[in-house]
């Protein structure tokens, strides 16, 4: 198996990973239930890939380009506002069932600080899912921690309506 970089190309299988990856997301939170079709999702992910939106790495197999993982991450520019500098932001990380716990994950983080070193960039964020403990396990194996918290309220309608 091998790391290179994502292309347009890919973006059928990462859209697999991401749908199967949102679906174990909404074990833990019900609104992490994807509403995209494969086609739609796959769509998108190939059009952000070729634009630039965002980049990432996959880990291949060597003699063909089957996905085992993927991982993606845009660069947000320095904060106009706040001293905070250029940061790599960590999208998406989705590893085959069959493929986990091989250090795949691990290697396309290690993927990412090494780009982030080379680019001159000194931070990397990420955010997950909190109710989620393997992956709250695994980042923070990884060197991550909470900085920043975001909570929510879900609203439910009464019997009364509105």
């Amino acid at each position: 198996m091998q790391v290179a970089s994502l292309e347009p190309r890919d973006a059928a299988a990462v859209a697999e990973l991401w749908l199967a990856g949102a679906l174990e997301s909404s074990a833990a939170d019900s609104s992490f239930a994807p509403r995209q079709s494969p086609a739609e999702c796959a769509a998108s992910v190939e059009s952000d890939l070729a634009s630039g939106a965002y980049f990432g790495w996959g880990v291949f197999e060597a003699s063909e380009r089957h996905l085992f993982g993927y991982l993606t991450a845009r660069v947000e520019k320095p904060s106009e506002v706040f001293t905070r500098s250029k940061s790599l932001y960590l999208l998406d990380l989705d590893v085959r069932p069959s493929a986990r716990r091989q250090g795949l994950a691990t290697s396309l983080v290690a993927t990412a600080r090494r780009h982030a070193e080379s680019c001159e960039i000194e931070r990397i964020e990420v955010g997950w899912l909190s109710a989620d403990p393997t992956a709250s396990a695994f980042w923070r194996t990884q060197g991550f921690s909470e900085y920043l918290v975001r909570g929510h309220l879900t609203l439910r309608r009464g019997a009364h309506g509105a």
